[in-house]
């Protein structure tokens, strides 16, 4: 039985490689040309086709910000997300990545309502296309300028493979962990799944009683809910390619490591009951820290 232990005093989490399936069920591939096809045109604008590789600018993202209601006795997991971006033109299609997510609603929404509320809202109509894309068709189509596209749908945990959102079970307890590098974000996010998309990400974790959530960023709110679970709220990040997004949901030990002399708080995070076995990773992360931002002569640039 592999144990895993989550140093969380750098960017985000350490988790294994992905593993290779187990299932050999011979399964249909779908080839698609090497270059993508043209653009289309139409008096109703923008229709880029289907991607082949990257997906097409008319639409780039500027913020993201992530619900999800993981809990991990569950199969599944909710999620809503709102991505802010620029439409380059008039466009009656926009693509995103997403695999084996099942859209129930989808709108977007003239500028951003976040900061603005009260702008237009246009349909959305969620088509899935291959294995990996999305599309999203606009009626009446969307007008070049600032749209937020808003999404809720259900997505799977995997409990084969360590790939997007996956559990594993130790000593009675399951725990869920995000693997989304190189090309998993969009297990669990519907995102432009691509490393030169360097946006700021908030994500907020609604998990059941018994667990905490952790991310890569520190936590701005945590509230209690109705059935006895809570709501982790993280500080937004800075600007982050969707596959250096990580969380974790499980019974977990917290250490307390102490600060950087620049008052950066350590914790490493264990398995339930292993909180002993990170006693030399509590003691040695912080000179490890305080010797790298001595080389580097900056401050660590992250909250933790």
């Amino acid at each position: 039985m592999r144990t895993y232990v989550l140093a969380l005093a750098v960017l985000g989490f350490a988790c294994p490689a992905p593993t290779t399936p187990t299932n050999t069920t011979p399964t249909h591939v779908v080839v698609t040309p090497a270059v993508d096809a043209a653009p289309v045109v139409t008096p109703s604008g923008f229709e880029p086709p289907q991607p082949a590789l990257r997906l097409p600018k008319n639409f780039v993202p500027k913020s993201y910000e992530a619900r999800l209601h993981v809990d991990p006795s569950k199969p599944t997991f909710d999620g809503a997300i709102s991505i802010a971006g620029e439409v380059s033109e008039r466009s009656s299609v926009i693509w995103l990545h997403g695999r084996g997510l099942t859209v129930q609603r989808a709108a977007a929404t003239r500028g951003n309502p976040f900061e603005s509320p009260g702008g237009t809202s246009s349909a959305l109509t969620v088509t899935p296309r291959g294995q990996d894309l999305l599309e999203l068709r606009a009626d009446p189509p969307l007008d070049a300028g600032a749209w937020t596209l808003s999404l809720e749908y259900t997505g799977h945990i995997d409990d084969v493979n360590t790939t997007g959102a996956f559990k594993e079970t130790v000593a009675g307890a399951t725990y869920v962990y995000s693997q989304f590098e190189a090309v998993y974000a969009r297990r669990v996010f519907p995102c432009v799944d691509e490393p030169d998309a360097k946006v700021p990400w908030k994500l907020t974790l609604e998990v059941p009683p018994g667990v905490i959530a952790v991310s890569n960023t520190p936590v701005a709110e945590e509230t209690p809910l109705a059935d006895g679970g809570k709501r982790f709220a993280f500080e937004r990040t800075k600007p982050l390619p969707s596959y250096l997004i990580a969380f974790g949901v499980g019974p977990f030990d917290v250490i307390d490591a102490g600060k950087t002399k620049t008052g950066v708080p350590i914790r490493v995070i264990t398995l339930k009951g292993r909180g002993a076995d990170a006693a030399w990773a509590a003691k040695s992360t912080p000179r490890v820290l305080e010797l790298l931002e001595e080389w580097f002569g900056i401050p660590y640039p992250y909250g933790k």
